[in-house]
């Protein structure tokens, strides 16, 4: 799967905003791989979780990181209504999710 390269700034960033990052782009395609990430870092999936593990971090905990920042850039962008953010993270209610994620409902 091609993509676009990232930006001179994340690409000197750590391992971490550059994993985050493509995250990030591969969530707004739909689907999201550690291989596919991997990948595009030019290593394979044993050796990102190796250099993650190295700043504390796993894919997974990366993954949860940047769908919570995007849920909530989404609910903050909703003006009262749920039915986007809902749909992208494939949730029924996202009210109770939010809080959780958040402590707060926006308003």
């Amino acid at each position: 799967m091609a993509s676009k390269p990232l930006t001179p700034e994340v690409a000197r960033a750590s391992l971490s905003v550059r994993v985050s990052s493509l995250i990030s782009v591969q969530l707004a395609r739909g689907k999201v791989g550690v291989e596919v990430v991997a990948s595009q870092l030019h290593m394979s999936r044993y050796t990102l979780h190796k250099k993650l593990k190295r700043e504390g971090l796993t894919f997974a905990r990366l993954l949860e990181d940047v769908r919570r920042r995007q849920a909530l850039t989404y609910m903050h962008q909703a003006a009262g209504g749920n039915c986007r953010a809902a749909r992208v993270f494939g949730v029924e209610r996202i009210q109770p999710g939010f809080q959780a994620l958040d402590g707060d409902i926006p308003g």
